[in-house]
């Protein structure tokens, strides 16, 4: 017997037999007012709360007490356990089947009500449970947590559940309570006709008489882990499937779309180089030099268009690697508005910058990629002879950019598919269209940055787009004095 138990069945006894010595004293105080049968029936009520309150064990020890008290102090001769009169004898004999019949019925009704309560909190924790195991994400999470629930629910000294899911690996293994306290129970966790795990119940705490079966709970955990582990293999499948169509659908977007991107200009690449070098052909220096302009141009969109490839795929493995440091974000912008001198040139540039504007905490290539992104898509789909305008003033924590151009901009309903990969709009009026990989490659570099990137239509018809970059030092950048400036420059002038 586990020593808190023993603890508590001595208590019981204890305040049984209290309980009757009490009542035989006052008993005796009112002797002379009370008939003899009217004073043996004060010890039936008393058996019966015992009974009750305490059980079956603790209620015969109050009857045969009670038995003994009436004898010792009412019944002649007093104060000795002989019984003189028949009649005595008889009484006291009914008494003690009466006590024992009431304390044994009483006693059954008090266990039976227990363990109707015992199985409504069994049924109530196992749904709570099953609950709990439908929201769980991994088995590292819920295993622990199924353990604990289930000792309580068995009330036993300990639970264990083990787990091999893999036979390459070390089984999961969940202990709840003591393990290995005493004889116990085990059930096999079955999922998918095959044997995955245990789960042993070690150690009944509850005394046999009032020990619910174990095997049945038990049985019923076993099955809801059974069904944790077949729905994990059903939504791992499920996933898998769904990765190995989007990688195809993916594969096929991107071949389709690179195919295309990668055709004109190698086309324009071959026919001008075969024009140039043909033999039977003579062109003027106007002629090869716009010759050479198309090879140079349709080249470095070649470069573009591999540079954004391999950002998309550095991004989608968790690759991109970050050197930041502290960057005046218009000192960036010029440079990057300088190489892209040849692409923006038929379009008006203006270029605000906020006074005071601290220092960005960037890498400044990934970031030269986002701006040149986005200023190749403005020149791309503005018309020409269209003003492109960019942006920089200071926000809270940030730097917020803005490039804006007077392009058609972006169907409402399109929004917010703007950042989709391989997603594109309606073709510009002039010029070819884009990868789909722009602004996905600018969301992915802006949002590990720290940042976020949207987009909206301007009320005066363009598209504006918005990012904004940490700017963690209240370092104000020395360059123009941080007084801020503003400048513009015209088509064909890169001034």
């Amino acid at each position: 017997m586990h020593t808190p138990r023993l603890w508590t069945r001595l208590r019981d006894l204890s305040l049984t037999l209290g309980a009757v010595l009490l009542l035989t004293l006052g008993l005796v105080t009112l002797k002379p007012v009370l008939q003899p049968a009217n004073l043996i029936l004060c010890y039936v009520p008393l058996v019966l709360v015992v009974a009750i309150r305490f059980g079956r064990a603790t209620a015969v020890v109050a009857s045969v007490a009670s038995f003994l008290a009436y004898n010792f102090f009412f019944v002649e001769p007093l104060y000795t356990l002989a019984i003189e009169f028949r009649q005595d004898l008889l009484e006291l004999a009914i008494f003690l089947a009466v006590s024992l019949i009431i304390g044994t019925l009483a006693a059954r009704e008090r266990a039976q009500s227990r363990a109707v309560r015992r199985r409504m909190k069994q049924m109530k924790a196992l749904y709570q449970l099953s609950q709990d195991v439908s929201r769980a994400t991994s088995y590292a999470e819920i295993l622990p947590h199924i353990a604990a629930a289930a000792r309580t629910i068995l009330d036993v000294a300990g639970v264990t559940i083990t787990l091999t899911l893999d036979e390459q690996q070390a089984p999961l293994i969940a202990r709840a309570g003591i393990p290995d306290s005493g004889p116990g129970q085990s059930i096999p966790i079955s999922a998918g006709g095959q044997t995955v795990g245990m789960v042993r119940a070690h150690g009944l705490i509850s005394s046999p008489q009032e020990q619910e079966p174990v095997l049945p709970l038990l049985t019923m955990i076993s099955n809801l882990v059974a069904l944790m582990v077949e729905r994990t293999r059903a939504t791992d499948a499920a996933m898998h499937t769904f990765a190995l169509e989007e990688a195809d659908r993916l594969k096929s977007t991107l071949l389709s779309s690179v195919s295309h991107d990668l055709r004109t200009p190698l086309a324009v690449i071959t026919g001008a180089a075969s024009n140039l070098l043909d033999p039977t052909m003579t062109w003027d220096a106007g002629t090869q030099r716009a010759f050479a302009e198309a090879i140079a141009s349709e080249a470095d969109r070649l470069n573009r268009l591999v540079r954004n490839l391999l950002e998309m795929s550095r991004l989608e493995a968790g690759a991109l690697k970050r050197q930041r440091t502290l960057t005046e974000i218009g000192e960036l912008l010029d440079a990057t508005v300088q190489r892209l001198a040849s692409y923006l040139r038929e379009h008006h540039l203006k270029i605000v910058i906020e006074p005071d504007l601290p220092l960005v905490l960037v890498d400044a290539v990934q970031i030269d990629l986002v701006l040149s992104n986005l200023l190749e898509n403005a020149a791309k789909f503005a018309p020409p002879h269209t003003g492109i305008c960019v942006a920089a003033r200071q926000v809270p924590g940030f730097v917020e950019v803005t490039v804006a151009d007077q392009g058609p901009g972006v169907p409402a309903a399109t929004l917010d598919r703007i950042f989709e990969k391989f997603y594109r709009g309606a073709p510009p009026e002039h010029g070819p269209g884009g990868s789909g990989l722009g602004l996905t490659i600018c969301q992915g570099i802006v949002e590990a940055h720290g940042g976020r990137i949207w987009v909206e239509n301007r009320t005066t018809g363009g598209l504006c787009v918005h990012f904004t970059l940490p700017a963690p030092e209240a370092v104000v950048a020395a360059e123009h004095g941080g007084a801020g400036y503003e400048r513009s420059t015209g088509a064909g002038d890169r001034g």
